[in-house]
């Protein structure tokens, strides 16, 4: 009877870790390898923000997701996944994205091993911005087109494409005017 409880137990524990460990995750980072989340930049000068999936399981054939950047960035361009459909979400009163669905129009295997992919560079934003900003976020919700949905999701690649929550991940940048380097005439004025 003893070894039957630890079954059970054993059993229950399994259950409950495996949809923990299917859900993956989304993350903003600096760099497309998805390890730089936190950054300075200089004002003025574009930089470019990685949308990345990683820690996935399944195949991926599509995501949704909404984009959460501080209003002092201002977007310069969006590129995504060659060959993706993209689907954007707008907000009626201001005509503003806030929100998209990309279809990939193939699936991507995740993993380790050949040929997977360990992380899919979903989109990049390249953005800039003119005043400074201190340890801002910039943070992943879920598409606004769907209610109840708080988190991003992915469609996987079953003939029913269903749908699995990401955990989203954050990422924080600071942008300020870069040190001035002295000119030669400054330095020349120094001896004269």
């Amino acid at each position: 009877m003893k070894s039957l409880r630890l079954f059970g137990l054993t059993l229950l524990v399994l259950l409950m870790a495996v949809p923990a460990m299917a859900a993956g995750n989304i993350g903003i980072f600096f760099d497309t390898d998805g390890t730089v989340d936190n950054m300075f930049f200089e004002r003025g000068v574009p930089f470019n923000v990685h949308i990345v999936m990683y820690n996935v399981d399944d195949g991926v054939g599509a995501v949704e997701y909404k984009l959460n950047l501080p209003d002092e960035v201002v977007v310069l361009d969006q590129q995504y996944l060659e060959g993706a459909y993209v689907f954007p979400y707008m907000q009626q009163s201001e005509g503003a994205t806030v929100g998209v669905q990309i279809g990939f129009g193939r699936c991507f295997y995740m993993g380790d091993t050949s040929p997977y992919v360990p992380d899919l560079v979903v989109e990049t934003v390249v953005c800039y911005s003119l005043v400074d900003i201190d340890n801002a976020t910039i943070s992943l919700e879920g598409f606004p087109g769907d209610s109840g949905y708080i988190v991003p999701r992915y469609a996987d690649c079953t003939q029913t494409a269903d749908l699995h929550e990401l955990t989203p991940t954050p990422a924080t940048f600071s942008v300020a005017v870069p040190s001035e380097s002295p000119s030669w005439g400054s330095v020349k004025a120094l001896f004269n």
